[in-house]
């Protein structure tokens, strides 16, 4: 520590240019450096959602699970599978390892489906394929409240929603829960 200290008062000047240096690379690289608060990330996940109405969890899983599993399992690159099958619906969730093409690994699984779609009962609804991304999920949630006879619904969708999707970068603005109707009484006091 002292050796540093002995250094510092014998080259002022170069322990100042050093100084210097460091300070305007990191403002150039600050400046430079793109700030995001959600960054692009992608994640190697399909999900093979399919409809059976009327249909048992158990017919599910024998008819419609059970060939979307045998539809996945030609895939390469798959890390691992996940099956749902609930009253009426089918969910297979597929991640595959990281640096895996979605793209490539859709189109496959695409593929794979029209073969297996045969086999499933004609009741069942087509499988749609859902990728996930990190593009989807809200960035920001905002919420109201009021109190007394104000229609805040109504409000909000007539002109906050607006003004909100008027902002350039927003994708889309959705606005839930709240009454739908709204009914003013007065009563006479009499």
């Amino acid at each position: 520590m002292i050796a540093l200290t002995k250094l510092a008062l014998k080259r002022p000047v170069t322990i100042c240019m050093a100084i210097l240096t460091l300070f305007v690379f990191g403002i150039g690289s600050a400046l430079t450096a793109p700030m995001e608060l959600m960054p692009d990330m992608e994640m190697p996940v399909l999900i093979v959602m399919n409809m059976y109405a009327g249909a048992a969890p158990e017919d599910v899983e024998d008819q419609v699970t059970s060939y979307i599993e045998n539809a996945v399992s030609t895939l390469s690159g798959v890390k691992n599978v996940q099956s749902t099958s609930l009253e009426n619906a089918s969910i297979v969730m597929i991640e595959f390892d990281y640096g895996t093409d979605i793209t490539e690994a859709r189109n496959d699984l695409s593929a794979n489906l029209e073969i297996y779609t045969t086999m499933m009962p004609e009741d069942a609804n087509d499988p749609t394929i859902v990728e996930i991304s990190m593009d989807m999920m809200p960035v920001i949630t905002l919420s109201a409240t009021a109190t007394g006879d104000v229609n805040l619904k109504y409000y909000v969708e007539e002109e906050i929603q607006p003004e909100i999707e008027k902002i350039s970068g927003v994708a889309s603005v959705s606005v839930s829960g709240g009454a739908s109707d709204y009914i003013k009484i007065a009563l006479k006091e009499e």
